[in-house]
C-alpha cells in the first residue's frame, strides 16, 4: 500500500485478527476485505454473502488466495479504495 501512495493508518489502528475463521466472519460482517483460500469461502461466495473482488486475477502460488468482501462493504471508502488500488496493480 505504501508503494502505491495510499494513505497509511498508524500500525496501532485498525482491526487485527489472527484466525482465518474470524477473518472470514469479519469480511461477512462487512468489516473489510479478506485474503483467503477460495475453498474456505466457497459457501459464502455461492450464497453471495461475500463477493470475489478480482475474479480474473490469479497469483502464481501453490495455494491460491482470493480477496473477498461482503457486497455492502464495497460502499465503505477504505474498502473501495483498497479494491481500486489492488485491481490497478500489475499482474
Amino acid at each position: 500500500m505504501a508503494r502505491s501512495g495510499a494513505n497509511r493508518l498508524p500500525i496501532e489502528r485498525g482491526l487485527k485478527i489472527n484466525s482465518t475463521a474470524a477473518v472470514i466472519q469479519a469480511a461477512v460482517a462487512a468489516r473489510g476485505v479478506a485474503l483467503v483460500r477460495k475453498a474456505l469461502v466457497a459457501q459464502e461466495l455461492d450464497s453471495s454473502r461475500l463477493v470475489h473482488l478480482l475474479p480474473d486475477v490469479r497469483w502464481p502460488v501453490k495455494w491460491a488466495y482470493y480477496i473477498v468482501a461482503a457486497p455492502k462493504a464495497l460502499s465503505r471508502y477504505e474498502v473501495a479504495a483498497f479494491h481500486v488500488w489492488l485491481a490497478s496493480r500489475p499482474r
